[in-house]
């Protein structure tokens, strides 16, 4: 039997309305459809990403110590390890990330959960057939940088609004610890 891929769900929530109804009716039974394990008593809550809000969530924990490559993997392992900064990032997520310095575009708003044994976030990203690029992100296009790779401020601070995609080597943390 074929594997599905993330992005062949994400293709058909994107595609079809019916199977994204689906998904915000009810998620549990959705995801474990497609074969992710979901603990019997845990809840499931759905956040979507727009160009106007990113959703990230906090793993329980870490298996390891990963290298941070990216600033989203970075914010992650020190709000994981310290817990006066996640407070303050779970309370006001855009201010912590610029004073982290890393740049949030203007109308971009940052939302942070946190998973825990009881309930479980899925972020759904937005489609990127259907975002537009903005001037920022055709200037990184025609300077080389490219749609998803992580862009920068001229005084090279990541753009986080740009940035997409689970650390290197997969999520964080469990199942639904997708950052895509």
């Amino acid at each position: 039997m074929p594997t599905t891929t993330v992005e062949q769900v994400l293709q058909q929530i994107w595609s079809d309305p019916a199977t994204k109804q689906k998904l915000q009716t009810d998620p549990k039974a959705f995801l474990t459809g497609y074969g992710v394990p979901i603990p019997p008593d845990a809840k499931v809550e759905v956040h979507e990403d727009s160009p106007s809000l990113k959703n990230f969530v906090l793993p329980e924990k870490i298996e390891g110590d990963r290298p941070a490559t990216d600033p989203v993997a970075s914010l992650i392992q020190r709000a994981l390890k310290d817990p006066a900064f996640k407070s303050k990032l779970m309370s006001d997520p855009k201010e912590t990330v610029l004073g982290m310095g890393v740049a949030v575009p203007d109308g971009v708003g940052i939302r942070v959960y946190q998973n825990s044994g009881e309930t479980l976030h899925f972020v759904l990203p937005t489609n990127p057939a259907q975002s537009e690029l903005n001037d920022e992100d055709l200037e990184a296009v025609a300077g080389g940088a490219g749609k998803g790779s992580a862009p920068t401020t001229n005084d090279d601070q990541p753009i986080l609004g740009s940035v997409s995609g689970a650390p290197k080597g997969g999520s964080a943390g469990g199942p639904l610890d997708v950052i895509v």
